[in-house]
């Protein structure tokens, strides 16, 4: 997690090992960065997804949206 220009809760990614997925743990992670965002007076909480991951409506259940703005980089 980076907390970025002090404005929002910015997190890389949210891996959980097969074995351990679909017992609310990702859930208990996201809750502690929303709480952690909520305590510093940050206004959001900002990941990084691709929608044709499996993971992509689930940060949605979760209730982020998409914010306009495109990722754009250059491969070597």
């Amino acid at each position: 997690m980076t907390l970025e220009k002090s404005t929002e809760l910015c997190i890389d990614t949210i891996v959980i090992d097969g074995k351990l997925r679909g017992k609310g743990i990702g859930s208990q992670l996201f809750e502690f960065a929303e709480k952690l965002a909520k305590e510093k007076q940050l206004v959001g909480v900002r990941l990084t997804s691709n929608p044709k991951m499996r993971s992509y409506n689930w940060y949605k259940e979760l209730g982020l949206e998409e914010s306009g703005w495109v990722e754009l980089v250059k491969f070597f």
